[in-house]
């Protein structure tokens, strides 16, 4: 439940969490599961029955996934074990 009006908050609220926050952690696993949704948006994009405004929506979408999951993989830390 959000705190009250005037009241501060004392724990980041994990349900607001924006994907441009400087803050943001990202696991491989949670870019993996960026790239699994964009094939599957990708794929009901595809889908003839699917009207023309909401597949080029879900092709956008897989499209930011996508570029989120890659900018993932180019910046992420790894232990020197992991980059051999």
């Amino acid at each position: 439940m959000p705190p009250a009006r005037g009241h501060q908050q004392d724990a980041p609220s994990l349900d607001r969490c924006q994907p441009t926050c400087g803050n943001i952690s990202r696991t491989d696993c949670h870019a993996d599961q960026l790239l699994g949704l964009a094939e599957a948006l990708e794929k009901q994009a595809a889908s003839e029955t699917l009207p023309v405004p909401l597949a080029d929506r879900f092709r956008r979408r897989a499209a930011r996934l996508r570029s989120t999951a890659d900018e993932h993989y180019r910046n992420r830390t790894t232990t020197q074990a992991d980059a051999l």
